[in-house]
């Protein structure tokens, strides 16, 4: 009896995923172990022929995971238009994210970073699918994301990555260019990538920001907001104006006062 039981737990951990249960934990440390150890690695490398080989792995990694979650997901009999082209958000970010560890490339960086851990992040907090590590799906998708977790936390940890001002005005202006691709796909397809299609019905969070296409600059709006604060909680140091002169140091002497100040009455007459 306790050997059934024993076995059903281990099926259902292997076949079935939940929100915040054993399989979606497994995905999460399995995903900060595998960072923890590229991070470790490129930050004892002592040679810079050292560091550019664990770029170069971490970036073929990065492209691995993204590879994966586009072919799982176009293969026959799970295509859906709605959902398998690359034009999700994270899709968008994984391939900035490959740019950004081959070739170090500015505004790929600040994508990687700001929209990685403001948004991309979310997919881990709120897994969409329900399939456990037994399915290649299970695989195919935190693979995908946590590749985009890798980069962003790679790039900032093991190589100092810091956003600028200008890192984030590139991060801004891509969201700008993103919303102004994907709504005009979105309404020719009658999709719904990066969640600013019309979908009515569609049980969300995100239908409580109002109809479309009302909801779109609230969207935008509230990853600005998150891009934003990431960027002044993790920005660079701005370097400061050298000041005029050099201080000096003096010292304190201590003087009598009525040597100083002379006597504290008159004298009379």
């Amino acid at each position: 009896m306790m050997f059934e039981g024993r076995a059903t737990m281990i099926l259902s951990f292997a076949k079935s995923m939940r929100p915040y249960d054993a399989s979606h934990a497994f995905a999460v440390v399995l995903t900060v172990l595998v960072t923890f150890a590229f991070v470790s690695l490129r930050r004892r490398s002592s040679m810079p022929q050292a560091a550019q080989r664990t770029d170069r792995v971490v970036a073929v990694l990065v492209a691995l995971g993204w590879l994966a979650n586009f072919v799982v997901d176009a293969l026959p009999g799970r295509f859906d238009i709605g959902q398998s082209l690359p034009l999700h958000i994270c899709d968008v970010v994984g391939l900035f994210a490959i740019a950004a560890i081959a070739t170090s490339w500015r505004p790929a960086r600040a994508i990687t970073f700001l929209w990685g851990w403001s948004l991309c992040i979310f997919a881990f907090v709120m897994p969409v699918i329900t399939a456990g590590p037994w399915y290649i799906l299970f695989w195919s998708y935190f693979g995908g994301h946590g590749a985009i977790v890798l980069a962003a936390a790679y790039d900032a940890v093991a190589r100092q990555y810091r956003p600028t001002r200008a890192d984030l005005r590139s991060a801004l202006v891509a969201l700008v260019i993103y919303v102004l691709t994907i709504v005009p796909i979105n309404m020719l397809l009658g999709v719904n990538y990066g969640y600013l299609g019309k979908v009515d019905g569609d049980i969300r969070p995100i239908e409580m920001l109002g109809p479309w296409p009302w909801r779109i600059p609230v969207l935008m709006l509230i990853a600005a907001t998150l891009a934003t604060l990431l960027y002044k909680a993790t920005r660079a140091k701005q370097p400061t104006a050298p000041t005029l002169g050099t201080p000096i140091a003096t010292s304190v002497v201590r003087v009598d006062d009525a040597k100083l100040n002379g006597p504290s009455r008159s004298r009379t007459m």
